[in-house]
């Protein structure tokens, strides 16, 4: 399953976050953090399942070892 990442999005996100963090005097519990800390989690998500899968799919094809599913 191919997932479409949008990498302006993300570093948009990230950039958002850095400079938030820094205005807050990185008080990380911030609810303002955490809502930009959920968003940016939620916008990687996909690739890291496609990466995961992949090494899955590596691992098992090659030495039947899973490291999740």
């Amino acid at each position: 399953m191919k997932f479409d990442l949008n990498l302006t999005q993300i570093n948009q996100t990230k950039t958002e976050l850095s400079l938030l963090l820094c205005n807050k005097d990185f008080d990380f519990l911030s609810p303002e953090i955490l809502q930009l800390s959920q968003k940016l989690d939620e916008q990687m998500l996909p690739e890291f399942r496609q990466q995961l899968n992949f090494y899955n799919y590596t691992l098992s094809t090659y030495t039947n070892f899973k490291f999740c599913k």
